[in-house]
């Protein structure tokens, strides 16, 4: 499984590596966003973020677990478009897959 995905640059014909790490980064400070938007859902994660790289594309596994009176499909929705908007917008990658699962509700 390769640990870095490589943006071009076009300017200076080098390329610039971005390593699965950085998106795990990218990802969290996207749920911190979240988290602060909907303080009431009580969102935490079950795990740690998973970024992959496989075949040049990004996946961003998230697990987790949130409180019985919150809106899941909104909130896991809006953790989906605040993680791939912060991913293009640093990186200019778009991710191919966020995958949200929500492991349990308290």
């Amino acid at each position: 499984m390769a640990q870095y995905l490589y943006v071009d640059n076009y300017a200076s014909g080098g390329q610039l590596g971005i390593s699965a790490f950085t998106f795990n980064q990218l990802a969290g400070q996207a749920i911190h966003r979240v988290i602060l938007n909907h303080s009431d859902a009580k969102l935490t994660l079950e795990k740690p973020i998973n970024a992959r790289i496989h075949n040049n594309q990004l996946t961003i596994n998230l697990v987790l677990k949130m409180s019985k009176d919150s809106d899941i499909a909104n909130i896991t929705s809006e953790l989906q478009e605040h993680v791939a908007r912060l991913v293009t917008t640093m990186t200019d990658i778009v991710p191919y897959a966020i995958n949200i699962k929500v492991a349990s509700l308290f």
